[in-house]
């Protein structure tokens, strides 16, 4: 048996620009957030590797793939 599908809620003419302009505000915020938490995740990475100085060049090239 299938589940049955939110019904979707239509917003007042006036409010659809409003909700748009809040959700790109929010998306705008998220992204450069999630991108942070990437760069911190590389970084702890790339820290990890650097502790086995003979696999240099291997990690070099491959940070500089990315």
């Amino acid at each position: 048996m299938a589940t049955r599908r939110k019904p979707v809620e239509r917003l007042a003419e006036g409010q659809e620009e409003m909700h748009e302009q809040r959700r790109k505000a929010h998306s705008s915020r998220r992204i450069r957030v999630e991108h942070g938490i990437t760069h911190v995740k590389n970084w702890q990475a790339l820290a990890r590797r650097l502790a086995h100085r003979e696999h240099i060049g291997e990690t070099v090239q491959a940070v500089a793939a990315r």
